[in-house]
């Protein structure tokens, strides 16, 4: 399973993307607004790689690469998060990948793939409301603001949602 758009190929995590997967999710920009460094070690992250992103069988998650360079840029996809209790749309880039419009035509590509393939009647996102990219980002995927929300280990955060009637008027 895969989604091309204009730029990008979204596809499958295939181990071989945990290199680059490793270093974004080392990188202190890359993980400022995401609950900082990781916590784990290079082995457990591995298998938490492996086992969550590589073996468990989600078609909703998807490793980002850039087509002109072939190089792998971040993870965008949807999963469903318990904390809100619904399907939230996720995403991350490599900081040399910011500022190209990439995590908007990824997170684009992917609630297209959630409402049309998924038939997913509401997906919703968080993020930090100092990450105003990623505020831009939502607001210019049509999501609507839904209040603070609280998760563990982090900041509060804002809720977004769209759902799947709002989605398809914007289509029209």
């Amino acid at each position: 399973m895969s989604i091309e758009t204009e730029r990008l190929i979204l596809r499958k995590p295939v181990i071989e993307d945990f290199a680059g997967y490793w270093l974004m999710k080392n990188d202190p920009m890359a993980t400022m607004y995401t609950g900082g460094i990781t916590p784990y070690t290079y082995e457990e992250r591995y298998k938490i790689f492996q086992e969550e992103w590589v073996d468990s069988g989600q078609n909703s998650e998807f490793t980002v690469i850039e087509k002109e360079s072939t190089m792998y840029i971040g993870y965008c996809g949807i999963r469903y998060c318990d904390v809100m209790g619904e399907n939230e749309l996720l995403y991350g880039l490599c900081p040399n990948s910011w500022n190209k419009g990439y995590g908007y035509e990824a997170a684009k590509a992917v609630l297209d793939y959630g409402f049309s393939v998924l038939k997913l009647a509401c997906i919703a996102a968080a993020v930090n409301p100092q990450n105003s990219y990623s505020e831009k980002i939502l607001a210019k995927l049509g999501m609507n603001y839904a209040g603070e929300l609280a998760m563990p280990g982090m900041e509060k955060l804002q809720k977004y949602v769209l759902d799947v009637e709002q989605y398809n008027q914007r289509r029209v």
